[in-house]
């Protein structure tokens, strides 16, 4: 039978591992997964995923997507830019820490539930009326939330992409 202080200190174990894993370069975590995939550690690594809560395994799926890809299907650009969201009749004031054609990471400290939808809008310039959409959080953490763009119209498209030449 495992005593409490067994049990919160397997939990503190398994917290300081993926604190060291998250700060690990791309290259490290690439390094780290054919490590895992050569030894018994994976079978330890599969049997914790599986019973991680679901939002987190959603987390952890995306982000091993994009490892096993390689690159994004769109290259970000690193930005400072103010952004206004909503959601759930609440509005929000925050950062933009990078974006690309097709979604943008949001600097915030509230967590939001893999899937859940927010309205976003930002300016190109202090003159202009702000540019407005729909995006699906896809991401989140303590740092903040990734957001996938939902139906962007042509025009919406060209104006972020003409954004994206201005970070240049």
């Amino acid at each position: 039978m495992t005593t409490p202080v067994q049990s919160q200190k397997r939990y503190d174990d398994i917290a300081r591992t993926f604190e060291l894993i998250d700060t690990l370069s791309e290259d490290g975590k690439k390094e780290l997964l054919k490590k895992i995939s050569a030894s018994k550690l994976s079978e330890i690594l599969q049997k914790l995923v599986i019973e991680m809560p679901d939002n987190q395994r959603a987390v952890l799926l995306e982000d091993l997507k994009e490892l096993s890809l390689g690159k994004r299907n769109h290259p970000r650009k690193e930005c400072q830019m103010t952004t206004d969201f909503v959601h759930n009749d609440r509005a929000y004031r925050n950062f933009v820490k990078d974006i690309s054609e097709s979604g943008a990471f949001i600097q915030t400290k509230v967590i939001f539930e893999i899937g859940e939808e927010i309205v976003q809008s930002f300016s190109l310039s202090d003159k202009q009326i702000p540019f407005k959409f729909t995006g699906e959080v896809v991401r989140s953490n303590e740092n903040g939330i990734g957001i996938k763009f939902k139906n962007l119209s042509s025009y919406q498209k060209d104006i972020i992409k003409s954004l994206l030449t201005n970070f240049d």
